[in-house]
């Protein structure tokens, strides 16, 4: 009958969507644990060892993997030339240490706020996170 030969027709692209749908899911969830690495392991690390190069670079790419995260290549390439001209800019700071605990502090407030979905809430601590020091 022609309902069942819809079905047939149709289960196989179900089946694509529902792949897709939870290949989907595992990305954003191994990009969120990229995110918490960088936040957490190097920054940490570099601000421990007082390694200022290396915890503005780790900084830089938590910016802009969260960008990437976000689906919008533009805002990607935007952040990552605007992260990438912050970085030469506070390495040349008279003392670049004064920004190594706040900084990393502020990466991980955004990153637990992004974790728990409430996007108006990390829209705002990003926010003050990037006009802090500017």
């Amino acid at each position: 009958d022609i309902v069942h030969e819809i079905e047939n027709q149709l289960e196989p692209m179900a089946r694509h969507a529902e792949k897709t749908r939870a290949y989907n899911a595992l990305s954003k969830a191994y990009e969120r644990c990229r995110l918490t690495q960088l936040s957490r392991r190097y920054q940490k690390e570099a601000a421990q060892k007082k390694d200022v190069r290396t915890f503005f670079l780790s900084g830089e790419q938590f910016h802009v993997r969260l960008a990437e995260f976000s689906g919008n290549r533009y805002l990607a390439e935007m952040i990552s030339r605007a992260s990438a001209a912050a970085v030469r800019y506070l390495t040349n700071q008279e003392d670049p240490g004064q920004y190594l605990d706040a900084s990393g502090e502020e990466h991980e407030a955004v990153l637990k706020t992004i974790l728990k979905g409430n996007a108006e809430e990390a829209r705002v601590k990003m926010k003050q996170h990037v006009q802090k020091d500017a």
